[in-house]
């Protein structure tokens, strides 16, 4: 396979993660969680009790769409689909974990 064939070939493998992506978010954010979700997090590892991820959708409007955050000590909550809900440890925020990052340990598998 020649350079430009394989630069190609990645190219298109990484536009079609990004659409999946995408669909797994549109339907994360149709489910009916039973509670106000706070934002939705993608390519999320996990970090102790905490989840880091890039943030989408965040309900207050302070984060901007692909930051990068860390939350508090959460908790999970359910599953569905394999997308999981986590509450922070105090109850103040919901987050909904869309996609985790490639390697990356489970809070959810760990429980």
């Amino acid at each position: 396979m020649s350079g430009s064939n394989s630069q190609a070939s990645v190219a298109e493998s990484c536009e079609k993660l990004r659409d999946l992506t995408a669909a797994r978010l549109v339907k994360a954010q149709a489910h009916d969680w039973g509670v106000p979700v706070d934002a939705y997090l993608i390519d999320a590892a996990d970090f102790e009790s905490r989840l880091v991820a890039y943030v989408y959708a965040d309900l207050s409007g302070r984060l901007d769409d692909g930051m990068t955050i860390v939350t508090p000590p959460v908790e999970l909550i359910s599953q569905y689909k394999g997308m999981a809900l986590f509450r922070t440890m105090c109850g103040k925020d919901n987050y909904v974990l869309v996609s985790r990052l490639l390697g990356a340990a489970s809070l959810s598998s760990a429980r």
